[in-house]
């Protein structure tokens, strides 16, 4: 438990990241 908790946050940092620049490009589109 306690490792996949750790594990979490940092993808779903990549995720949020990766959105981000996702809607980004989206809007200079």
């Amino acid at each position: 438990s306690s490792t996949r908790g750790a594990g979490s946050p940092k993808l779903e940092d990549s995720t949020s990241k990766a959105q981000s620049r996702h809607v980004t490009s989206n809007r200079e589109k």
